[in-house]
């Protein structure tokens, strides 16, 4: 019945085990379902719940009950492993369309409110290495909150909260995030290479604001910001000291990624620049940002230096290897590329 619960009578009272193959039908596949279901006090509760949702293998435990003729979901959720390809593999099939392209659930959203807490083990496919997520997720009337109490991306702690309105005909996503602490060595180490810089940058935070029906929307119509205090790095080999007075990441809604910084290398004041690529292109990571364009100026000797150099695509860059990459030098009386 719309807006209410099963309408048992107040004395019933049922304890069974479960066990399902799959249940076709949902927005959001699930298979090999099992555990412990009861009847308790006009509530539905599983227990010792384990299956398959869109893909990945979850365990948990669930309390499903009726408020004022609303649907109320409760429990927590684990996920050992959670791999990012599963996810649109998992899901219903739509013939050719692009998972990005597909439209983002609205009405699902509306259905019910929910709480629960989450932790992942270790993320699989991200650009970087995730891992120990924990967080609690609260849905009510279309509105999600997530708090991330806490999670290691790269090697980095961080935390923040993500705010989805799904109320209205779009998705608004609000998100910030902030890591009190980014140690450059480990952050190198933790890609597998030898850590050229060593370091600690504090107080970073970054917030992202967008809206859109489809996950190709969300990203073309981001905008984001990344704030830093400053902080110093010291090069491997005694090749020296850069001291970041002003760092700087913005993007606007259709707009290329745009990073600033400045401070002194050594003691000589240096600024830099770098234009990157549109958050739309990252839906395709393998020819994402193929022109990736940066600008470096300072002083030699005391004549002014303009180094412009220009590589891509991003994932070459990213990967470190087999990066083409173009340089030009200009000082006065001195040109060299």
């Amino acid at each position: 019945r719309q807006g209410a619960g099963p309408a048992f009578p107040k004395d019933v009272e049922i304890d069974m085990s479960l066990r399902i193959a799959s249940i076709a039908g949902l927005a959001v596949p699930i298979s090999d379902l099992a555990g412990r279901v009861q009847w308790v006090d006009d509530a539905l509760k599983l227990q010792q719940g384990r299956g398959t949702v869109a893909g990945i293998r979850a365990s948990g435990d669930a309390t499903l009950h009726w408020r004022d003729g609303r649907a109320m979901l409760d429990g927590n959720a684990s996920v050992a492993v959670l791999d990012i390809a599963k996810l649109d593999t998992g899901m219903p099939g739509r013939g050719r369309q692009s998972p990005w392209d597909r439209p983002l659930p609205l009405g699902a959203w509306r259905a019910l409110d929910a709480g629960l807490r989450i932790d992942v083990g270790r993320v699989v496919g991200a650009p970087m290495a995730v891992d120990k997520v924990s967080g609690f997720a609260t849905l009510q009337n279309g509105r999600l909150r997530v708090d991330l109490a806490s999670a290691t991306i790269a090697g980095v702690a961080a935390s923040g909260r993500m705010d989805v309105d799904a109320a209205g005909n779009a998705w608004r996503l609000d998100a910030n995030a902030q890591a009190q602490r980014i140690d450059w060595a480990a952050l190198t180490r933790s890609r597998g290479q030898p850590p050229a810089i060593s370091g600690t940058m504090l107080g970073t935070r970054a917030t992202l604001a967008t809206r859109g029906t489809t996950p190709r929307e969300l990203l073309a119509n981001a905008a984001l910001t990344l704030r830093t205090a400053p902080f110093t790095l010291t090069l491997a080999r005694d090749r020296g000291v850069l001291a970041v007075e002003h760092a700087s990441v913005d993007v606007e809604p259709g707009e290329p990624l745009r990073l600033k910084a400045s401070g002194k290398a050594s003691g000589t004041p240096v600024e830099l620049s770098i234009t990157g690529g549109r958050m739309a292109e990252l839906a395709q990571p393998a020819t994402a940002w193929p022109r990736i364009e940066a600008r470096l100026r300072s002083t030699l000797k005391g004549q002014a230096i303009q180094v412009d150099a220009h590589a891509g695509p991003l994932q070459r860059l990213v990967s470190g290897r087999d990066v083409p990459m173009k340089l030009l030098a200009v000082s006065p009386g001195v040109r060299a590329t």
